[in-house]
């Protein structure tokens, strides 16, 4: 769910504290998994990696799997912020930065 957070959409709900909401999430992200790497167990199908370098490089978004994706589909688009398709890596990638330099 972590992962999701990073990089969760703009909501009425954090519109004006986003960037500290991500990285507050990449620094959970990486204490939960602190020096695992890869081999985290139970993890290994989330591919964490590959998420904290798209959030970090960005590109097209990728559909989280599991709990994720329905929280996602769950929010509404009432937002004041209107953002393109894909990811915003202004918001995402100190947060994706953090967690993988904890993770790994």
């Amino acid at each position: 769910l972590m992962v999701a957070e990073i990089g969760r959409k703009p909501s009425d709900r954090v519109l004006h504290d986003r960037e500290s909401y991500s990285l507050a999430a990449g620094f959970a992200l990486g204490c939960i998994c602190l020096g695992q790497g890869s081999d985290a167990p139970g993890l290994a199908d989330l591919q964490l990696d590959t998420w904290l370098l798209r959030y970090i490089l960005g590109g097209p978004e990728m559909p989280l799997p599991g709990v994720a994706t329905r929280e996602a589909q769950r929010q509404e688009s009432t937002c004041q912020l209107w953002e393109p398709e894909g990811i915003n890596t202004c918001v995402t990638a100190p947060a994706g930065c953090i967690a993988l330099a904890l993770v790994f």
